[in-house]
């Protein structure tokens, strides 16, 4: 099928860069304007050649193009039902760590999928329990190490 169109594609493509150049070779005269109206008919013609050929159901290719574009948009939806899903359980896994050590925070977490894997695409966490620095960068450290990530992909205040 995409060798069809491909196909399809190069020969307008070639009849409209043909037309042109024999345009602008001729001139301004009443030979251009009989070269631009083969031009165009060739054009035309090219254009819906596809549709007589041989061995092709294009109503079928049709609705098979359909059915891809579908099932793309439904793979597409699924993905990012996924990545909010996955960053919602980082969300809350950091925010019952914290509870568990005594912290207050809200967390915000976005995922990506890409390569059959997800990742931690950011993290940020708004501490609302007043924390010394060095107390901070530990919990923080301990969740990208729970996470797998690089302390540098979460992000305190």
């Amino acid at each position: 099928m995409s060798e069809i169109i491909s196909t399809w594609v190069l020969g307008i493509c070639a009849v409209s860069l043909i037309t042109a150049a024999a345009s602008a070779a001729v001139g301004e005269d009443r030979q251009a304007g009989v070269l631009r109206l083969i031009g165009a008919a060739a054009t035309v013609w090219i254009l819906f050649a596809p549709l007589k050929a041989d061995g092709v159901n294009w109503s079928q290719e049709f609705a098979a193009f359909q059915n891809t574009l579908i099932e793309t948009e439904a793979l597409h939806e699924m993905t990012q039902q996924a990545q909010e899903m996955a960053a919602q359980r980082i969300e809350a896994y950091i925010e019952q760590e914290a509870e568990q050590n005594g912290i207050i925070c809200t967390v915000q977490a976005a995922c990506n999928y890409t390569e059959g894997a997800f990742y931690l695409e950011f993290c940020q966490i708004t501490y609302e329990t007043p924390l010394q620095e060095q107390e901070r960068m530990a919990f923080e450290t301990k969740i990208a190490q729970a996470l797998g990530v690089d302390k540098e992909s979460i992000v305190g205040r």
